[in-house]
């Protein structure tokens, strides 16, 4: 019985250690891309990612996938249906090594 308890310990331990870096809490990473959102965003997102901006969409629900076409490209990815009909986001080349952390900055705010 011991050592079923502890194989159940060690079990919920490691799930929790994958879980916790699901996302990463990285408090520079998360920095720097608040940086980045503020920089290249907020013109038209909301300061407050889980808000809508002006122009575009609440950005705390959009998949990661999404960010890596979009944001650099400019470009959704096959089959994402977006979340407005617009078509006014440029481009942001110089943002493709960031988005990492532009995303991570986003998904802080959970």
């Amino acid at each position: 019985m011991i050592k079923l308890l502890s194989i159940l310990v060690v079990f919920l331990m490691l799930h929790q250690c994958v879980k916790a870096q699901t996302i990463p809490t990285d408090k520079t990473l998360i920095q720097e891309g608040k940086r980045l959102y503020i920089a290249n965003c907020i013109r038209c997102h909301n300061a407050n990612p889980t808000l809508p901006g002006v122009l575009g969409p609440e950005l705390y629900t959009t998949p990661e996938a999404v960010f890596h076409t979009k944001v650099p490209h400019g470009k959704y990815p096959a089959g994402y249906t977006p979340k407005r009909k617009t078509r006014v986001m440029p481009k942001f080349k110089h943002l493709e090594k960031h988005v990492d952390k532009l995303y991570l900055y986003i998904q802080s705010f959970k």
